[in-house]
């Protein structure tokens, strides 16, 4: 996992460095390491850095956002297959 632990570090800004991305990849690369690396949330925090509730915001913000998301085409999508 050293090339996925170099994109955190791009995009952390818990570790300092500037962020070269947006909170959007942060959710979405802690959602890929919890649901489909299945790491725990203690494993996510000792990998990536930061606090275990930051950690946890960034997977609950992604999962409200992608549901939203994910309804929001789905009516655009039967909108546009009704045209």
């Amino acid at each position: 996992m050293p090339q996925n632990r170099d994109r955190w570090n791009q995009a952390s800004g818990s570790l300092g460095r500037p962020k070269s991305v947006g909170p959007i990849f942060q959710a979405k690369y802690i959602d890929l390491l919890r649901n489909s690396k299945h790491l725990t949330l203690k494993q996510i925090v000792d990998y990536c850095g930061g606090r275990e509730r930051e950690v946890a915001d960034y997977i609950e913000a992604y999962e409200v956002m992608e549901s939203s998301y994910r309804k929001q085409l789905t009516v655009m999508m039967n909108l546009i297959h009704k045209i």
